[in-house]
Order: C-alpha cells, then structure tokens, then sequence
C-alpha cells in the first residue's frame, strides 16, 4: 500500500506539473489559486480514470483486481467512504477478511469522525456474525450522529445477541425522534409482547 500511495503521488505530481506548465504557456502570470485549481482538476481526471476501470474489473469479475483499484482511489481522495467500504466488501467476500480489516482500520484512520464509516464497520461485522464487535462500531455510528434507517441494524443487533431491555429502550428512542417509524413502532411491540424480533 505504501508503494502504491508514493506511485500515486508521483502520477499526481507529473499530472500537476504537465497541466501547471501548460497554462504557463498559455498564460505565464498563473496564481496560486489558479495552481490549486489544475491540481484538482488532475486529482478529478484521476479519480474517473480509475473509478472507470474499478467498475470494469468489476464487472469482469476481477474482484482483487478492483480493490487494487479502489485503494489507489482513496489515495486521492481517503475521504471517499464509499470506495473504502467497496474495497472492502470486496476483499472480505473473497475470503480476505485480513486485507478488509486492514482497508477499515484505514478507513477510520483517514475518517475518525465519519459516522458512516463506522457503519461500515459495524455493517461488516454483523455480516461475519461477530455481533458484539459490531455493536462496538454501530454504537460509534450513533455517538456521530448516524441517522435514518441504518439506524436500525443496532437495534435488530441489539435484539439477536439478546439485550432486549436495550433494543427495547433503543426502539423507543427511535419512536421519540419520529413517532412515524414503522419498524420501530414493530419492532417495540415485539418486544414488549416477547415475540421474537423480526427478520432483517
């Protein structure tokens, strides 16, 4: 991956200079603001490229072959979540649980307050059925301020390794913030009357 990320900035680096001394030709005076522009300008150019060929190898199902892909991607961009969680999808799904974990530790490293990032933590975990570990990761989506309907992979979580009192204040909460919930409105009565939780 180091390799890979000094790769990417010497592509950056050359993509900066070639477009920086092509406006210099045109028009010598260039600003530093004007120089920060090309410079994003060739990050955008990049990411396309490679978010095209990403999707190719994909669709050829090369799936190591996307990933190498997807984390030069967030090379240029490590605030791009979704490339992290594909990456990582990918890898686990191959059996690569090792290259995953090590994708998601970059992933929070990179987006340490990203609630959406530690969803896709917890979202992995519930996936492999290490249900506590993915409570550690959603309760830090919460505490980040996740909201919608991801929100209930906690509480479904909750209810499966059996902390009913939890799931039930959970979903109750849930009810508080919007009385029109409908899985919560279900999923509260449910527990309440014990019957087990709903499939997700």
């Amino acid at each position: 991956m180091a390799a890979k990320g000094v790769l990417m900035r010497i592509l950056l680096a050359a993509c900066g200079v070639l477009l920086a001394g092509l406006t210099w030709a045109v028009e010598p005076a260039v600003t530093p603001a004007q120089a920060r522009a090309i410079s994003a300008e060739c990050v955008e150019v990049l990411l396309q490229i490679n978010q095209s060929l990403s999707d190719n190898y994909y669709h050829a199902g090369a799936f190591m072959k996307a990933v190498d892909v997807l984390e030069r991607i967030v090379v240029l961009d490590p605030h791009d979540v979704q490339s992290y969680a594909s990456a990582a999808w990918l890898a686990w799904s191959s059996k690569d649980h090792d290259r995953a974990l090590a994708i998601y530790d970059r992933l929070i490293a990179a987006n340490p307050d990203s609630p959406d990032a530690y969803f896709e933590v917890g979202l992995y975990y519930t996936r492999v059925q290490q249900d506590e570990a993915a409570l550690r990761w959603l309760a830090g989506a919460l505490a980040r301020g996740l909201a919608g309907p991801r929100r209930h992979l906690y509480g479904h979580t909750l209810a499966r390794v059996g902390r009913t009192a939890e799931a039930r204040a959970f979903w109750h909460t849930l009810l508080a913030d919007d009385p029109a919930n409908e899985v919560a409105k279900r999923e509260a009565a449910r527990l309440t009357q014990g019957q087990p939780p709903a499939p997700e």
